[in-house]
């Protein structure tokens, strides 16, 4: 039977899950940016944490 859905990851391009807590104000804040931008959170916060990491080099 064939496999439905996406193909699977090469082991580099796959993601690290990790469960985190926001105060009210962070998330309501980071969905509002994100969707401003038609991302999801996850995406809005690793753009805005890569921008964080290369700028402390």
């Amino acid at each position: 039977m064939a496999r439905m859905g996406r193909p699977p990851k090469a082991e580099g391009e796959k993601k690290e899950r990790e469960s985190i807590y926001f105060d009210k104000d962070i998330i309501e804040w980071l969905r509002e940016k994100a969707a401003k931008e038609d991302r999801t959170v996850s995406v809005e916060l690793n753009r805005l944490l890569r921008n964080v990491k290369e700028q402390e080099g």
